[in-house]
């Protein structure tokens, strides 16, 4: 008897989602190819100095990518564990402290190299003989895939892709951008992460400093259209005194001395889907949702949509496409993203000046969480991922 033929799953995108998604479609016995072109360049030089592009992974995103192999041949030397998180409502607040000893965690995350992360993707991909292929080349077969298996956009900016599939996405830009580039401090880091939102110096704002290898660290500074220009223009001298007054009242800040990397900016925007998913084709990552990173959980979000198609692939193997598969997958993910969206955008409209009074109400939550150690403990678990033993 012929045995029935592998499922297939196209996954359309180059970043970490799209090659962390078709490993997972291998480990689950389909038969996976990557529709994306050339092979990632900025990937190269992954020795060189610290690069400021980082992704904070909680503790589910570390699990996957475990499971799949990939976690070990990460860089320990590019691996920084956040035992402690401090987080202000606003410059002059006294933070509110989240830890992995209250969580009873290993650790709230763990900051990795954005391209030490998209090293060892590309080198499994490649170990597991998983196919990439020009967009063009799957045009001829694409309608027979309609009716067997399955494909996932993984990546932003697929329009024409979505067209074609039938799903569609909506973008509010948010009039912040991201200003990241790495520090040096004047000691060596104790595995804090530190967060304040609307210092003096850029009311509206929010600015974290993630802690990175010796006396270095990386940092997200999110700063309205006004305010940005003006950032970005400053010498380091002046940016390292900015950052100084920010984190002036944090007990575990030590002093910034200098900046260390070039400064790399991203425009912010939100990006919701109607629909994740129809006709044998699901949104997965930043295909699918778009949020702020004051959280730092975007990406976590994305490996959130690779654990909910796990779970539903290895129950149903036979087609990972199903309508019924890709239902489930779509209501699954629908509250946890839905929630993050909210969470994200309300932080952010607090600190925007959209809500009027909305400063006041993220002071009194914050103060409310800083005081209850219980409510604290679940919030932080839930917020980084945290696995239960």
């Amino acid at each position: 008897m012929t045995p029935p033929p592998t499922p297939p799953v196209t996954v359309v995108g180059r970043g970490v989602v799209a090659l962390t998604a078709a490993l997972l479609a291998k480990s689950c016995g389909f038969a996976p190819k990557v529709l994306s072109g050339e092979i990632s360049t900025e990937t190269a030089n992954a020795g060189a100095s610290l690069d400021p592009r980082v992704v904070a992974l909680n503790g589910e995103s570390r699990a996957l990518l475990s499971a799949l192999g990939v976690w070990a041949s990460i860089s320990a030397s590019r691996i920084t564990p956040i035992k402690e998180m401090h987080v202000s409502s606003a410059q002059s607040r006294v933070p509110m402290a989240f830890s992995a000893l209250e969580a009873q965690t290993e650790a709230l995350a763990w900051v990795v190299e954005h391209r030490d992360l998209m090293r060892v993707l590309e080198e499994a991909v490649r170990h597991a003989g998983i196919a990439r292929v020009l967009p063009e080349a799957l045009a001829a077969d694409f309608s027979a895939q309609r009716t067997f298996g399955a494909t996932l956009v993984a990546d932003a900016g697929q329009t024409a892709w979505l067209e074609r599939i039938g799903l569609s996405v909506q973008t509010v830009p948010y009039h912040h951008t991201a200003l990241v580039f790495n520090v040096k401090r004047t000691s060596a880091h104790r595995n804090a992460a530190l967060q304040v939102f609307a210092p003096d110096c850029a009311p509206q704002s929010v600015v974290a400093l993630l802690p990175r290898p010796d006396r270095h660290a990386t940092v997200v500074w999110s700063l309205s259209d006004e305010s940005f220009a003006g950032f970005q223009s400053q010498d380091d001298v002046a940016l390292c005194a900015a950052l100084n007054n920010a984190f002036v009242a944090f007990p575990k800040f030590d002093s910034v001395l200098d900046v260390t990397s070039e400064r790399q900016s991203v425009p912010l925007k939100l990006v919701t889907a109607p629909r994740v998913a129809a006709d044998r084709c699901a949104l997965v990552g930043d295909a699918a949702h778009g949020i702020h990173p004051l959280a730092g959980q975007g990406l976590n979000l994305g490996f959130g949509d690779l654990v909910a198609l796990q779970t539903l692939w290895r129950a149903h193997r036979a087609d990972p496409g199903h309508p019924l598969v890709l239902a489930a997958y779509a209501r699954a993910r629908a509250a946890p993203v839905t929630h993050m969206q909210a969470l994200t955008d309300g932080l952010w409209r607090s600190i925007s000046g959209a809500w009027p009074g909305a400063a006041a109400l993220r002071h009194v939550a914050f103060d409310v969480v800083r005081n209850v150690a219980p409510l604290r403990k679940v919030l932080g678990r839930q917020a980084f991922g945290a696995l239960h033993n």
